[in-house]
């Protein structure tokens, strides 16, 4: 009788959100391999670096840090095959990387035929050592994006791929997508010249700040919303 309750209650379970965590390909794979009917599922990941509390000869706790690692590319192959059900993810991976990019040779790879109609992610997990959106990169990452998607939110982009936006929304006007969000990080507020208007495609522009050790940083939000776009069933699966 407590098997049957624990299966239920596992059925009823459609959103799962994990803030400041630790998880890897296997912790994924057991979540949605146990929760079936999830729907929504969000991760922010902690910094590499854990402690991990022991016992010294004096009998005293002390704690030893050690790194732990997140593979993308293993990420990626566990929601291709356990993930099928999922409308919505969200990947927060900034805080376990540093500001050397070149470090980020391992993407999720393609999430095409995953149904997700609302992604939030850091692009590097998207293409390969991301600074800019080039034409080499817009066909890779148009390769990759699911292709029922409505909603894309970029987490923590260089503001130089304002300069590649313009091509990427215009390879988009055929899909289902909708909305394109970018929330950056920078020392700078926008400029107006920067988030030009797109043709077909509405833009707005916030401006807040974070304050740091050395002053304060500027978080900068961009929106892309299509002109006309056709009808939505992700408000329908939204349980």
């Amino acid at each position: 009788m407590e098997e049957m309750e624990c299966h239920a209650i596992e059925n009823k379970i459609h959103t799962i959100d994990l803030r400041n965590s630790a998880v890897n390909a296997f912790s994924i794979r057991h979540i949605l391999a146990s929760f079936p009917s999830l729907r929504h599922f969000s991760a922010e990941l902690h910094n590499p670096y854990l402690w991990k509390p022991r016992e010294n000869v004096q009998g005293n706790v002390v704690y030893d840090e050690y790194e732990w690692e997140f593979d993308s590319a293993e990420f990626g192959t566990v929601l291709t095959k356990h993930g099928r059900c999922l409308v919505e993810l969200r990947l927060d991976t900034w805080q376990y990387y540093d500001d050397d990019w070149e470090d980020m040779s391992r993407t999720l790879g393609s999430l095409t035929w995953i149904p997700l109609r609302k992604l939030e992610i850091e692009l590097h997990e998207l293409v390969h050592c991301i600074k800019n959106l080039g034409n080499h990169e817009i066909e890779v990452l148009m390769s990759v994006l699911p292709l029922e998607l409505e909603e894309l939110t970029i987490l923590g982009p260089k503001r130089d791929i304002l300069t590649g936006i313009k091509s990427f929304l215009r390879n988009c006007m055929s899909r289902p997508l909708r909305v394109v969000n970018l929330k950056m990080i920078d020392s700078s507020p926008l400029d107006e010249s920067e988030t030009e208007e797109i043709d077909g495609w509405i833009t707005t522009q916030d401006c807040g700040y974070t304050r740091i050790a050395a002053g304060r940083e500027f978080v900068l939000s961009v929106s892309f919303v299509k002109v006309c776009v056709p009808h939505s069933t992700y408000a329908e699966t939204k349980l």
